[in-house]
């Protein structure tokens, strides 16, 4: 009797042990970064984009609110070594052909989906592989750029080609994220473009 027991107090405690080891999920076993790039947005917007793992990095761009016309802005973060979230911005001419100057165009050239329009306050466009906002800003006169345009651009896992989980969360981070990318701008007549 006293084996009969002590056999069933074994099997489930491997029972639970097993299933309690199926069940966990994996973790992140580093802390999220303070801020995204340096900006001061809810870390509710960006944390789930960052995946469980051990280590997180980053690879800083120029600082923001700077006048250049080359190169881009922000960061980009890896966990364990693979591409987690990227958030850049630069300066555009709206009469340039080279490269877009609106979301949607911009969006359009990634490869991860069709691009959809996301209307709040900036004229910004999502996809599964990110968004994009334009404000329009005009930081040396009238021979200078004329649009600051915002990317975010993440790891399309998250997402597992869920195009209406995709959008509302990446919609309200690249919103949050010019907003604060706006108050650093040394623009005139800030405001979204037409």
């Amino acid at each position: 009797m006293l084996r009969a027991r002590l056999v069933d107090a074994v099997m489930v405690g491997l029972c639970l042990g097993t299933l309690t080891a199926c069940n966990s999920q994996p973790e992140r076993e580093y802390l999220l970064p303070r801020t995204l790039c340096g900006l001061k947005v809810p870390d509710s917007l960006y944390a789930p984009l960052f995946r469980p793992g051990s280590k997180v990095d980053v690879e800083q761009d120029h600082a923001w609110g700077g006048r250049s016309e080359y190169g881009s802005q922000g960061c980009t973060y890896f966990v364990d070594g693979d591409f987690a979230v990227r958030i850049s911005g630069d300066w555009r001419y709206s009469r340039e052909n080279s490269r877009p100057t609106l979301p949607l165009a911009v969006l359009g050239e990634e490869p991860a989906s069709k691009p959809r329009k996301y209307a709040r306050t900036y004229r910004t466009a999502t996809n599964l592989g990110g968004a994009a906002a334009v404000l329009k800003c005009s930081p040396s006169g009238a021979d200078g750029p004329d649009r600051y345009m915002l990317q975010v651009s993440v790891n399309a896992y998250k997402f597992a080609q869920d195009w209406d989980e995709a959008r509302e969360p990446l919609g309200k981070l690249v919103q949050a994220a010019m907003a604060k990318v706006e108050a650093r701008l040394p623009c005139k007549g800030k405001k979204p473009p037409a």
